[in-house]
């Protein structure tokens, strides 16, 4: 860097010196020079005599730092003069509304339960099935009253009455009907194998929904797991997901 040095009498006498002397104008003389320093002095003239007053300026020129273009390249100019997408007012919205959890399903009523034992069991026996749609167009109607609102299976089943039963068993040629092991109508296992199919149909299907046959309320064992589980701050998921998985690997008598 260039250091120079310029004497006058006054600072303004000097700083025009320095001007004319490096074709400044006024307008770029203070980007372009950088003083370092102002010193003030005396000078005595010839044998001492005739003493004057002058100003000492030390400066050097500031160096030249390249102007960046202000200028955006062509495909930034063209990415913000782009059209914006168009978005339709008439799409229709996310549905942001909660899922139902299992838990909150509304209990199947008794009808409802014991119409899904009856199709589960005759889905499993088809001589039942058979049996029961026999009865239920063969024998009296009006022993046992109907309900009002009674359809399909249900309607069949309270019709039914033990003379339409017996009405039904009995051959039309009079003979002594064969026993259920001879007729082929005793389901695999026997009948008490059928009974212990529908009670584990029934334990299931109650502790699906929650609800014991005897007090009518959810099981001890199942509202104390939970009570455990809350008071050990697990989260509401985690209390789902646990009570399904009770309900779903677990029998009622097991519970």
């Amino acid at each position: 860097m260039m250091v120079y040095t310029e004497e006058a009498a006054t600072k303004d006498e000097c700083l025009k010196k320095i001007s004319r002397r490096h074709s400044l104008d006024a307008g770029s003389f203070a980007d372009q020079v950088k003083i370092i320093r102002i010193h003030r002095m005396t000078r005595a003239g010839f044998l001492g005599l005739f003493k004057r007053d002058l100003v000492e300026i030390t400066y050097s020129f500031a160096p030249r730092i390249p102007v960046r273009s202000i200028t955006p390249p062509p495909e930034q100019i063209t990415a913000r003069t782009a059209p914006l997408p168009s978005f339709s007012r008439t799409a229709s919205a996310p549905d942001l509304r909660p899922a139902v959890s299992p838990s909150a399903q509304p209990v199947r009523s008794f009808d409802e339960n014991r119409r899904r034992i009856l199709d589960n069991v005759l889905q499993d026996y088809p001589e039942m099935k058979q049996k029961i749609s026999v009865h239920a167009g063969a024998g009296k109607r009006g022993t046992v009253p109907a309900r009002e609102n009674a359809s399909g299976k249900d309607a069949q089943l309270d019709l039914l009455t033990e003379e339409d039963f017996a009405a039904a068993e009995k051959p039309a040629d009079g003979k002594t009907p064969a026993s259920p092991a001879e007729s082929g109508s005793v389901p695999p296992g026997g009948w008490d194998a059928l009974l212990e199919s529908v009670r584990k149909i029934e334990q299931r299907m109650d502790l699906e929904t929650g609800i014991s046959r005897d007090g009518g309320e959810e099981n001890g064992n199942l509202a104390k797991i939970r009570e455990i589980l809350e008071h050990n701050d697990f989260s509401p998921s985690f209390l789902q997901d646990i009570e399904k998985r009770i309900r779903t690997d677990l029998t009622l008598e097991a519970l």
